[in-house]
């Protein structure tokens, strides 16, 4: 289950709301204690989770096609029935303090949050998805049963299913199951079903507008000191939203620089070539009404500045000289192929229609997608490029 809403919401309730109230799913309903929600499908074999995010929050449970009805009751049941106990709260505050704590202690991880929360200073997406110490312990149950009841409504939900099943099944399925979970009448309940398919222009209800997906975001260059054994350092900067179509060269060109494989450009260059690095990584998140794009590496801090020197002077290649056409070519097979193997993941497939629902109102068919790709050329590429990547855009944050 898929839910419209995050990290960026957080405004108006203590940072670490949207994290804290995922957590909380999971401490009890009026039905179920926090005991029986973990045995409910771990008994069967199966598997509960749910993760928050700058813009959605997402609950989901991978079991046999034989119980897919026992998962739909349960997700439902945390989704509009969880109990927000007093003392299940504080002992879930313990917990998230020590994820607090434990994130912290790793360089690696926090040095992405640290680095959006400069990039974005300002704005609703700067926002600490854990919250701090202080927030966290401010935390009531009122304001977090109330923070439910504004953003788990339904028409900011998608429920979807990755099963051999039968569609009407699932949809009777879930039309009972919703209107016992539902805290409305039947015939509220009802209305929601039958209603057009909500779309992403629900999350933006808060947003500031921008004609230009790249106008948020401040450069920087910060170097954070500290007793860590090697330097951490992310380079990056704010990129094309969900809804820019210039996303989609910025998506090849990122699989690129840095994507899974061995044998992208960074990794020849800082690992094989001059051993500088164990591994370096470029991503790129994509937001309703921006994105962020990084290249991060850790390594010996004698070894930072030339790393450094070593990434801007590659960046300063891809906007001065185009790729071939060969290359492009072959960057748009390899990253075809890796989609493909990823859609054998059920988990992977239904988180990811969730996601498309959620952004676009529709899945995308793998058609459509393969299409979009195999019409990108070296010129768009190097347009984006020159964009995104020119040299006062950058950001720079170390972890020394």
């Amino acid at each position: 289950m898929t839910i419209a809403t995050g990290t960026r919401f957080d405004v108006g309730f203590p940072a670490g709301t949207a994290h804290m109230t995922e957590h909380m799913l999971f401490r009890g309903t009026d039905r179920r204690s926090a005991g029986s929600i973990d045995n409910c499908l771990e008994k069967l074999g199966g598997d509960l989770n749910a993760y928050t995010a700058k813009e959605e929050t997402v609950i989901n449970a991978t079991v046999l096609q034989s119980d897919i009805g026992r998962a739909i009751d349960l997700l439902l049941e945390l989704a509009f029935r969880t109990s927000f106990d007093p003392d299940e709260l504080e002992k879930e505050k313990t917990v998230v303090l020590e994820e607090i704590d434990s994130f912290a202690d790793d360089p690696s991880e926090s040095i992405f949050d640290r680095f959006e929360e400069l990039l974005f200073k300002g704005h609703p997406l700067s926002s600490m998805i854990l919250g701090n110490a202080r927030s966290v312990r401010s935390m009531t149950p009122e304001a977090l049963r109330t923070y439910r009841d504004m953003r788990f409504t339904p028409d900011r939900m998608y429920l979807t299913v990755e099963a051999d099943i039968s569609e009407l099944y699932l949809r009777r399925k879930v039309e009972r199951t919703f209107a016992k979970n539902y805290p409305g009448s039947p015939v509220e309940a009802a209305s929601f079903l039958t209603a057009p398919s909500p779309s992403f222009a629900l999350i933006q209800e808060s947003m500031q507008s921008s004609a230009d997906s790249l106008s948020l975001g401040t450069p920087f260059d910060l170097s954070v000191p500290g007793k860590h054994h090697q330097a951490n350092c992310i380079i990056g900067c704010s990129a094309y939203s969900l809804y820019d179509e210039r996303r989609y060269p910025l998506i090849l060109l990122n699989n690129m620089l840095g994507g899974p494989e061995s044998g992208s450009i960074l990794n020849i260059l800082l690992r094989e070539r001059n051993a500088l690095v164990y591994n370096v990584e470029t991503s790129y998140t994509l937001y309703a009404d921006t994105g962020v794009i990084t290249i991060d590496f850790g390594c010996e801090k004698t070894n930072l500045d030339r790393c450094i020197r070593l990434v801007r002077k590659e960046l300063e290649t891809i906007r001065s000289k185009r790729f071939s056409d060969r290359a492009i070519k072959a960057a748009k097979r390899q990253m075809l192929g890796q989609m493909s193997i990823a859609s054998d993941n059920g988990e992977t497939q239904v988180l990811s229609m969730g996601k498309s629902l959620l952004s676009y109102g529709q899945i995308l068919s793998d058609a459509k997608v393969e299409e979009r790709i195999n019409s990108i050329t070296s010129e768009q590429v190097y347009r984006v490029a020159c964009e995104v990547f020119a040299p006062e855009r950058l950001a720079t944050l170390i972890y020394n």
